[in-house]
């Protein structure tokens, strides 16, 4: 989120995602002197963007965002979700984790599989210290097409491509799922009661390409194209 885009009230922020607005839902907090944060109060607070070009890409994809959970949960949260197309949660173990779901050739329905990653470690919930958090997807790689990085390291990725029923493995020759529907960010599409996310958000970027970060020694993060 960029704080030039949120006027200092309000329930908008406008071009949130390109040329996508976001609609805060419930009260969520997002003012210019929590440094442009969106905070979740883990009840009904979210926000959601319309189905667009940049939130529904099929092929190359990348997700960033810093997250502060106000504590470990003892439900998994929704960090953001797109209905049978991608999924980013926290579990009760404080580890983060993907789903993506490969093309199924067929109307999306929510029994298809998904890949799934998780991080191996868990990322700090004490509602002061961000963690980095980056998911990329390349569709014509044979192994790791999904990868799940923490804080610049690789924590998980997909294994080699396979065809259908496997949650580890990418299907062959196959694009990311493409289901018309919104962009929630702090809870499921299903309005799940226990999978509100209660903490703060910021920096949320979606890309259409590929990015690899990186942790200097002084730990700041860069991003670059994978050559």
């Amino acid at each position: 989120a960029n704080k030039k885009s949120y006027t200092g009230s309000g329930a908008l922020l406008s071009e949130m995602i390109s040329d996508l607005d976001g609609t805060l839902v419930n009260g969520v907090s997002f003012e210019l002197n929590n440094n442009g944060a969106l905070s979740f109060d883990g009840t009904n607070d979210y926000m959601e963007l319309a189905d667009g070009t940049y939130t529904q890409p099929t092929t190359d994809f990348s997700i960033s965002f810093h997250v502060t959970p106000d504590s470990l949960p003892s439900n998994n949260k929704t960090i953001l979700h797109k209905l049978n197309e991608y999924q980013i949660e926290l579990n009760t173990n404080g580890q983060i984790t993907v789903k993506m779901f490969p093309d199924t050739e067929t109307t999306p329905t929510t029994s298809d599989i998904p890949v799934e990653l998780k991080s191996s470690t868990s990322i700090n919930c004490d509602g002061t210290s961000p963690t980095h958090v980056a998911v990329t997807l390349d569709t014509t790689l044979k192994y790791g097409n999904v990868k799940l990085y923490i804080d610049g390291k690789i924590e998980d990725q997909s294994g080699l491509k396979k065809t259908e029923g496997s949650k580890n493995n990418w299907i062959l020759d196959r694009n990311l799922e493409n289901h018309t529907g919104k962009l929630y960010i702090g809870r499921d599409s299903a309005a799940t009661s226990t999978a509100y996310y209660s903490g703060k958000l910021e920096e949320l970027t979606l890309y259409n390409h590929i990015l690899i970060p990186l942790t200097p020694r002084d730990q700041t993060h860069t991003f670059i194209k994978p050559v």
